[in-house]
């Protein structure tokens, strides 16, 4: 009896469970994409790293030995990035900084930032598969 009169008085809108259901999935979608730049343009050095042999201090290179400018998009996501200064070292001043992936990292860095060549599919059939979840339940509701 107490169950069905707290019920009654919440009187939820569907309105309302629609505009979170579908911030929610907008939310899920930005993360996807976010999630699909980070793994391909934010990890293009760790991967110029490991194809030039760049694992472990002594083997570090600098950019002209990478083949990019000292100024190039990876350098500058390396250098605003945390999590990929936790994967990939830096030697030298800031003249001459030489880049590296450290030994303990190699593992984490060639599963974490290695292109599948199915990343782009994913998110597009990520995205697709919320978005007809969403509409399903808007129909629903």
């Amino acid at each position: 009896m107490l169950y069905g009169f707290a019920l009654g008085a919440l009187k939820i809108n569907t309105d309302n469970v629609k505009a979170v259901m579908w911030c929610i999935i907008a939310g899920i979608i930005i993360a996807l994409v976010a999630t699909f730049f980070n793994k391909t343009v934010s990890g293009a050095l760790v991967r110029l790293l490991l194809d030039k042999g760049a694992v472990g201090e002594e083997n570090a290179k600098t950019p002209a030995e990478l083949g990019i400018d000292a100024d190039a998009s990876p350098i500058r996501s390396y250098k605003k990035s945390s999590t990929l200064q936790r994967v990939i070292g830096a030697v030298g001043d800031g003249g001459e900084e030489k880049y590296f992936i450290p030994t303990e990292n190699e593992k984490r860095a060639r599963e974490q930032y290695s292109l599948r060549g199915n990343e782009l599919f994913m998110i597009i059939l990520g995205a697709v598969a919320f978005l007809l979840f969403g509409a399903l339940v808007t129909i629903i509701l």
